[in-house]
């Protein structure tokens, strides 16, 4: 059984021609300088030719190739130079020392970057490896051939990491910058633009397109950018530089600003809206806290949905010394409620008890309708007989009684539990006759708890 020979690809095949002439042609150009100098000094031509050896007799081919091609007549005969000195053989040897950097180069960068996510490093040693190459020729024939192996590696690196392919083009346009011919290097920044609006979906139109493809690429390129693409358009605009296109960087970096600034625009919105979404957020969890206090309200809102007026007066004298009474922990019976409890009562509850009794009068009762009252005569957290008698007096409250005392007194039959009360009437927060959660039999005593209820800035 015959066993396949290993073999390698052919990876570039230069005629022998093409490497040694045009060192030869060098050589001579060098010689005719130096032989000019020769023959102003006195020298003989017998002389020049022992000295110039082969350099003398490609001096006579690289003229006559020179007239030819003066004369229309390039490229016609087969110049056939001489080539058999050492030094020839050294300079072959250099050559291909390049050659075979280059192509370990390639097959290295091949390796790692399919491997390991590794950006190729060739394209970074390139301009020093071309500077010694002998001819121009010879460097475009190289330059293709190595444009070619990455174009081709980055084509079957698009499939699974396309991102990467606009950069990897500019870094090959950079290395390709150092040469006299910029339109490798031009050729590759419209490789990178390509591959930069592919990733948008933006390159349709530009398929057939050759003249004034950089221009087109770029007016799309500037059209599409956002504030995340600044590190590409760092690198895009040291590479327009490199190829003599500076005049695109103004514009470039004006689109990039403008970006910016609506980037930040942007963002404020974005917080503008975090805020009106952190605060909608406060406003549900307090309406879930508002709708579990309001659970402990349920009897209030059924009294008072069933228009039992006076029922729902004592329920609500009993939950307000139930909140009172408990921050304190005494007995609910025996507690005597303060003016420094009725200005740290809960707001929450405070609130949904006044929203309950004027919901539920059409606005005609509630802690809020008395404030009203109250404050359009004056009244003031600080309690003033004269004010507090005729508010008494609006809402049909109190009645000068001269039984027994002197005293401000309510009694039962003069408190309206019905509909059509006056305004404000109700709630009046008593238990019995004279007893409840401001009714005491001195004025002194329940006045100045009505007064601080009524100035409560939540109301």
């Amino acid at each position: 059984m015959m066993q396949e020979v290993p073999h390698y690809e052919k990876v570039l095949t230069i005629p022998w021609k093409e490497v040694l002439y045009p060192i030869a042609r060098k050589y001579a150009e060098e010689w005719r300088e130096y032989r000019m100098k020769l023959l102003e000094k006195g020298r003989s031509l017998e002389d020049l030719k022992r000295r110039g050896g082969d350099d003398e007799l490609n001096l006579l081919i690289l003229e006559e190739e020179e007239e030819d091609r003066e004369f229309g007549r390039g490229g016609q005969p087969d110049y056939q130079y001489n080539v058999k000195e050492d030094k020839y053989i050294q300079e072959l040897a250099q050559f291909l020392g390049i050659c075979h950097c280059i192509l370990v180069g390639l097959m290295a960068d091949r390796y790692h970057f399919s491997h390991g996510d590794v950006r190729p490093k060739l394209p970074e040693l390139l301009p020093g490896l071309l500077e010694k190459v002998p001819s121009e020729s010879l460097k475009e024939m190289l330059v293709g051939e190595i444009v070619s192996s990455y174009q081709n590696l980055y084509q079957l690196t698009g499939v699974d990491r396309p991102h990467l392919i606009p950069y990897l083009f500019l870094d090959l346009a950079l290395s390709l910058s150092y040469l006299p011919d910029k339109s490798w290097a031009r050729k590759q920044i419209e490789y990178s633009l390509l591959s930069w609006l592919k990733l948008r979906n933006l390159v349709d139109s530009f398929a057939e397109q050759k003249a004034g493809l950089l221009d087109l690429l770029l007016e799309a390129f500037i059209s599409a950018l956002i504030v995340a693409d600044v590190e590409y358009t760092e690198k895009l605009n040291g590479c327009l530089a490199a190829i003599g296109e500076s005049h695109h960087q103004e514009t470039i970096q004006n689109a990039i600003q403008g970006e910016q600034n609506a980037e930040y625009q942007r963002q404020l919105e974005a917080e503008r809206l975090r805020q009106e979404e952190e605060v909608e957020r406060q406003r549900q969890l307090e309406e879930e806290a508002e709708r579990l206090r309001q659970s402990e309200y349920q009897e209030l809102e059924r009294l008072l949905a069933a228009a039992q007026w006076q029922k729902a007066d004592k329920e609500t004298v009993k939950m307000m010394k139930t909140v009172i009474a408990g921050k304190h922990h005494y007995h609910l019976s025996y507690y005597v409620v303060s003016v420094e409890d009725i200005d740290n009562f809960p707001s929450e509850d405070l609130r949904i008890i006044d929203h309950l009794w004027v919901k539920y009068s059409d606005g005609r009762f509630g802690f809020s309708v008395q404030k009203r009252i109250y404050q359009s005569l004056g009244g003031t957290r600080e309690y003033d007989e004269k004010i507090f008698g005729i508010f008494c007096d609006r809402v049909d409250w109190y009645k000068l009684v001269r039984e027994h005392t002197n005293n401000w007194g309510m009694r039962g039959h003069d408190i309206q539990y019905k509909y059509n009360a006056p305004a404000g009437h109700l709630p009046v927060l008593a238990l019995d006759v004279l007893n409840g959660l401001f009714l005491y039999a001195d004025e002194k005593l329940s006045s100045p708890l009505l007064a601080a209820l009524l100035s409560r800035p939540d109301l």
